[in-house]
């Protein structure tokens, strides 16, 4: 094909060749070896965060994960789960009182516990307790509701009470625990609250019975 060129002589055109155009990508060879220390700053430290998440990961979590597996091989921490599975509802401060455990240690192996999902903690009032882990599930909202109130020994005789004399009064309650009459009836309203008891007007007088959804569970707390 024969050249041409633009009527005012400023460039030609030629035929394409091969050897028109030089390599633009080396592909004769692997990529240079580059030392570490020559790498963008950047890049070294992502280096430098992954190799040690992998040291953390293989050489101090493996021995910690086996360690947690036998959660219950401690002699005081699984004297701790026992009592709280015999006193579901427990604050750490009763835990501590009855075990005779120091209260920082009693914390530290119920915090061992609730990471294997052993126990959980959940607040009711001012107080924050600690239940067994298959107490966990919604169904057992209320079960959990009842061994917060026997907890508090008031709570327990005023509900054993009540438990005994069905339709007994804010009066007559008073008169059985020995509390005045504004005490009692703080008391009764927490009970209503919670679902544990319900109170129903006769004539003049309103009277207490417990739910029939708790009443089992009451019975079997309170006599144990």
């Amino acid at each position: 094909m024969a050249t041409s060129a633009y009527a005012m002589g400023g460039y030609s055109v030629s035929p394409h060749t091969e050897n028109n155009i030089g390599p633009l990508v080396d592909s004769s060879g692997s990529d240079a070896v580059v030392p570490i220390w020559d790498l963008p700053i950047g890049t070294l430290i992502n280096y430098f965060l992954a190799s040690i998440f992998i040291i953390l990961g293989t050489g101090l979590l493996v021995p910690f994960v086996g360690r947690i597996k036998d959660v219950l091989s401690h002699d005081k921490r699984k004297s701790i789960y026992n009592f709280i599975l015999a006193n579901p509802g427990s604050t750490i401060a009763d835990i501590s009182a009855n075990l005779s455990i120091n209260i920082g240690t009693v914390y530290h192996h119920v915090w061992v516990l609730e990471l294997r999902r052993k126990v959980f903690f959940e607040s009711h009032g001012k107080f924050v307790r600690v239940y067994e882990g298959r107490l966990a599930s919604y169904d057992k909202k209320m079960d959990r509701v009842v061994y917060a109130h026997v907890r508090n020994d008031m709570s327990k005789r005023l509900l054993h009470a009540i438990l005994r004399d069905p339709g007994i009064s804010n009066l007559m309650l008073s008169q059985a625990v020995g509390l005045d009459k504004s005490t009692i009836y703080w008391y009764v309203q927490r009970f209503i609250k919670d679902g544990l008891v319900v109170m129903v007007r006769e004539g003049r007088h309103k009277q207490c019975y417990v739910t029939d959804a708790t009443k089992d569970l009451l019975e079997e707390c309170i006599s144990a």
